[in-house]
């Protein structure tokens, strides 16, 4: 029995409501906790969706194309549902433009690191397909980027 496909319907099941939350917070905007929810949850919708496919994937080529569409998502999330926390326990007035700027700094060198990793392989050395399994998986082996640099950067934004 392939858990593959009942693994898709549930991240997909779990994508739809997620949209579904980011619309009603969308209605809300005029509450600035309402925003930084629905950013928050929107980045889970591009790591739900896009788990969805790369485990039902069957080539190397398509789990890079899904894990490209995560990785929108995947560096922004923890910026974004930290601005939702301060925002809720009474901490407005941490949510600056020059602190939201500064938190970006690690996701977008993420981002930026994930999306160009074929010509420098900061991020991960190498991809492989391992189907030991039964089904393709992708073993992957950690980049400069992943092992040292990233968490020096967030060490020092702490």
């Amino acid at each position: 029995m392939n858990y593959n496909l009942y693994l898709f319907a549930l991240l997909i099941a779990a994508t739809c409501c997620s949209l579904v939350m980011c619309y009603l917070s969308w209605q809300r905007r005029e509450l600035p906790i309402a925003i930084s929810y629905g950013l928050a949850l929107f980045t889970g919708v591009f790591y739900s969706f896009g788990y969805a496919f790369e485990v039902v994937s069957e080539t190397l080529e398509q789990i890079r194309f899904w894990l490209r569409i995560e990785y929108i998502g995947i560096p922004f999330g923890p910026v974004l549902w930290m601005i939702m926390l301060l925002q809720y326990t009474g901490h407005q007035s941490l949510v600056r433009k020059w602190v939201v700027a500064l938190l970006m700094v690690v996701p977008i060198l993420t981002f930026t690191a994930h999306y160009t990793n074929e010509r420098h392989h900061l991020f991960y050395k190498s991809m492989t397909l391992n189907e030991s399994e039964g089904f393709p998986l992708v073993s992957l082996v950690k980049g400069p980027y992943t092992t040292f640099i990233s968490p020096i950067l967030i060490s020092l934004l702490q």
